[in-house]
């Protein structure tokens, strides 16, 4: 239950275009496709895709795996700073 409040918190406060644009900004660098990231990460191509877009918000979870898969701080890839 205390995850599920501290990710609800997190998507209050974030700033889903930002977050949506680093996502794909970062996976371009990278020369990685949506395909290739989704099925690193166990998601669906469409989800994948969704977060690009800033159409779905990532879970506490999800963002972690964003993290740890790109090697990027979560204040980088949520916008927060500028620099991974």
């Amino acid at each position: 239950m205390c995850c599920q409040l501290f990710a609800h918190i997190l998507c209050y406060y974030l700033d889903m275009e930002k977050f949506a644009e680093r996502l794909k900004e970062i996976r371009v660098e990278r020369g990685l496709s949506q395909s290739a990231v989704s099925k690193a990460l166990g998601l669906s191509r469409n989800a994948c895709t969704n977060y690009e877009l800033g159409i779905r918000e990532p879970s506490l979870e999800i963002l972690v795996k964003l993290c740890d898969f790109f090697e990027v701080s979560a204040d980088y890839i949520l916008g927060r700073v500028d620099s991974y």
